[in-house]
């Protein structure tokens, strides 16, 4: 979900809005905000400046809730910050939100190592 806080978007969501939005962003070798901006705008319109690269989600967060641009982060991560109260808002369009995938890379006699098995097991209980 792509969020900021209030101050950064006063009179709502827009393309116009977003292109002039510094935004923080994980790599430049793929920014975030493209896949963001190809899913809900058609990769048309806006073309936001990212300011800074953080690498990670708890860094990204604490920059957006220090206002230093918008960002787009898992929703587990934003939604303490959402809502009332919240430091926080989602910036939105009518199209559903931006999924992943993970992919999990099983090489072959991997798991004969105990930690590997039970780092394999631990991940496949969390996403099942």
């Amino acid at each position: 979900m792509l969020v900021a806080q209030r101050c950064r978007f006063p009179r709502g969501f827009s393309r116009a809005a977003l292109a002039a939005a510094p935004v923080v962003d994980y790599y430049q070798s793929d920014p975030l905000i493209a896949r963001w901006i190809a899913h809900h705008l058609d990769g048309d319109g806006a073309r936001p400046t990212v300011h800074i690269w953080a690498a990670t989600t708890d860094l990204v967060l604490d920059l957006v809730l220090q206002g230093a641009g918008a960002a787009v982060l898992p929703r587990p991560v934003a939604a303490p910050h959402l809502g009332r109260g919240g430091r926080l808002i989602e910036l939105r369009t009518a199209r559903p939100p931006l999924t992943a995938a993970i992919w999990l890379n099983e090489l072959r006699d991997a798991y004969r190592n105990r930690t590997f098995a039970a780092f394999r097991a631990a991940v496949m209980a969390a996403f099942a």
